[in-house]
């Protein structure tokens, strides 16, 4: 007797691993689709950051990166009240010209917690961003598949 093992993976829950997989590629793919809309929404307000004034903005500088200390390329770094954002390099790290009003800083990523910075007087941040998991109940999956008898 010949069984199908595609069928009988899935109907055994067997396949956890294809999961984890199919989550990675989902959570990347998401990932690389918020840069490119990132850098083209940075692209397009370019020339409103050049309204403001040199004397009226401060530089801000960090570097974003996991619990671990690991960094995370392609956070999105936007001053909150306005369109000023950019996102962090290779390495995490990232520079920003911001009006002296902006109170706070929104540093997100994909698959991970968004987190608000007070900025106050200082111009260098370290953020660590911990990982937003999905529960296995968040997770349908639907299998066809035929059983042939021999």
């Amino acid at each position: 007797m010949k069984k199908n093992r595609r069928f009988d993976c899935l109907t055994l829950g067997c396949c956890t691993h294809r999961l984890l997989k199919i989550k990675l590629l989902s959570v990347i793919l998401l990932t690389a689709l918020a840069s490119m809309a990132a850098n083209e929404n940075l692209l397009a307000n370019k020339p409103e950051q050049s309204t403001y004034p040199a004397e009226q903005q401060k530089k801000i500088t960090g570097k974003v990166s996991d619990i671990a200390g690991v960094p995370i390329p392609g956070a999105t770094i936007v001053a909150s009240g306005t369109t000023i954002g950019t996102t962090t390099d290779i390495d995490g790290n990232f520079t920003l010209s911001i009006p002296t009003n902006t109170k706070t800083l929104l540093v997100s990523f994909v698959g991970m917690v968004s987190k608000e910075i007070t900025l106050g007087d200082a111009t260098s941040f370290r953020v660590a961003l911990a990982e937003s998991s999905i529960g296995v109940e968040e997770v349908v999956i639907v299998g066809y598949g035929t059983q042939k008898k021999e």
